[in-house]
């Protein structure tokens, strides 16, 4: 999750998902096929819901932290990482 913004990558798959083309040359490392980048959207948008439970509805960090997609420690930190965005835009 690192420097990505969390919440846009499932809507920018999404939105990019009828123009890509049988294979993907993304900016740097080998030609992908297209699984190799929709594949990931649905964790992606696991996060991403999550994301908005603790920004939105209230739900604790610690509580979202144990219902997704990656071991606990991973999640808290990537959502942590989440809220900080947040904060600054």
């Amino acid at each position: 999750m690192g420097d990505g913004y969390l919440l846009a990558w499932p809507g920018t798959l999404s939105a990019i998902e009828p123009a890509v083309q049988p294979a993907v040359v993304p900016g740097h490392g080998d030609v992908r096929t297209l699984a190799w980048l929709f594949d990931p959207k649905g964790i992606m948008e696991q996060i991403a819901q999550r994301l908005r439970d603790v920004l939105y509805d209230g739900r604790s960090l610690e509580d979202a932290s144990r219902s997704g997609p990656f071991p606990e420690a991973d999640m808290r930190e990537g959502l942590a990482r989440g809220i900080a965005w947040s904060e600054e835009v």
